[in-house]
């Protein structure tokens, strides 16, 4: 679980999800916002089509007040009320002068000596879900307006049933939709970042005794390698500085050397070669046997080529305790001190 914590994927991953969240609730919104906006623009710019028809047809009676005189082919249209459209003309005061179909039921935008308050209307009233334009004309100094209004509930009426009806099917299909793109960018990034993945194994692997292993840079993102170059880098300093302390533990012994029947007795404790000597007690080669012993290591002795004595520390198996800064067998062999 900690891992996963801090796992690079599952960030990447969580991050693509809540953007995909947000892009299904989002999408719907604003599909369901243009439609609404696409269908209202379409009603509008037919009602205005409907009321600048009936305008013209709006004169001066004989007895100067305001009439209609719609033709034949217009009276029927609205007598029946095809496609759900009605209308009303009335004069500056509100009155009714004529409407279509008969009984309709047609919301009232403008009231008595009043300007128009809204040219265009979208509403409820009663039983009746409706879009209303309203237009003005002047008949012989007088104010007549012009009021179109399509009732959305008429059966000829489909526009609304079609948005409804896409916006149910979309979200049917966005549910699958987003849980399969959700898979796909989850194996996408699992696939871009399996070369850090690699990558990762590589330099956990590397440890005390495979300080000549590089990271390689191959497949890894750009964004990455600048980080590759730092840690091989890193590697060459630290490999050349364990080398160069390797070879720094070095004593020079010019002396007589150790002769070879006694080269296991020198390691023992209280051991000397002239106990007429003063100022040895024969134990300083016996502790440094036994420590190195006690870490997995051993000391042994061997003529010098020039002169004196070669001890060899051998480290092959020297464990450092856990939180030390070579938490592993050392790898290097050998330590000589000459």
């Amino acid at each position: 679980m900690t891992m996963w914590a801090g796992s690079l994927r599952l960030r990447i991953i969580i991050l693509h999800v809540v953007a995909l969240c947000l892009a299904a609730v989002a999408v719907p919104l604003a599909s369901q916002f243009l439609l609404d906006s696409s269908a209202a623009h379409i009603e509008y710019r037919t009602l205005r089509a409907h009321a600048g028809d009936i305008a013209k047809f709006v004169t001066s009676g004989a007895d100067g007040k305001p009439e209609l005189a719609l033709p034949v082919d217009l009276r029927a249209f609205y007598s029946h009320g095809f496609g759900g459209f009605s209308f009303a003309v009335r004069d500056a005061k509100g009155r009714l002068l004529s409407s279509l179909p008969a009984g309709a039921l047609i919301p009232e935008l403008t009231a008595a000596n009043e300007a128009p308050r809204a040219t265009q209307a979208q509403g409820v009233a009663g039983p009746l879900t409706y879009y209303a334009v309203q237009t003005s004309r002047k008949v012989a100094d007088q104010t007549v307006f012009v009021e179109v209004v399509q009732n959305l509930q008429h059966p000829d009426v489909i526009f609304d049933d079609v948005i409804a009806d896409f916006l149910r099917r979309m979200a049917v299909f966005m549910v699958p939709a987003l849980l399969l793109l959700a898979i796909l960018d989850a194996l996408a990034v699992g696939r871009v970042l399996k070369p850090v993945s690699r990558l990762s194994r590589d330099a956990a692997a590397i440890g005390p005794g495979q300080l000549d292993l590089r990271l390689s840079a191959r497949g890894v993102p750009t964004e990455v390698q600048p980080l590759i170059r730092s840690f091989n880098d890193a590697l060459d300093r630290l490999e050349r500085a364990f080398h160069l302390q390797r070879d720094f533990v070095q004593v020079i012994d010019e002396g007589p050397g150790v002769a070879e029947n006694e080269r296991d007795l020198i390691f023992r404790r209280f051991w000397r070669r002239s106990r007429a000597q003063a100022g040895s007690v024969g134990i300083g080669l016996a502790i440094v046997a036994r420590v190195a012993e006690a870490h997995g290591s051993s000391i042994t002795v061997t003529e010098n080529a020039r002169r004196g004595a070669t001890f060899t520390l051998d480290l092959t198996g020297w464990a450092v305790p856990r939180g030390h800064a070579m938490d592993a067998p050392n790898p290097t062999g050998r330590v000589s001190f000459v």
